[in-house]
């Protein structure tokens, strides 16, 4: 694999869930199609390498103004709970 993981979930996943997986505190970006990308915090704080992945998205929807690091989850607009998400 190349550079941290990228996983889209299926189904709404739980707080939980998501935290077990990204390994930190969840800081939740709205992309412009309504999907849910979820990353650590603290990514570029820790040191995580660079998500490359997750980087194109987030330039495709905001620009070229960040580099995401770490792992990151993407919840689809149609899987979200709206009580949870």
């Amino acid at each position: 694999m190349d550079g941290p993981e990228l996983k889209i979930y299926e189904h709404s996943p739980t707080y939980e869930e998501v935290k077990d997986f990204i390994g930190g505190w969840l800081e939740a970006i709205e992309l412009s199609n309504g999907d849910l990308m979820l990353m650590d915090e603290e990514g570029k704080i820790k040191g995580l390498s660079a998500n490359s992945k997750a980087t194109a998205i987030w330039n495709f929807n905001f620009g070229p103004t960040d580099v995401i690091c770490g792992k990151v989850a993407i919840i689809p607009k149609a899987k979200r709970d709206p009580d949870m998400w």
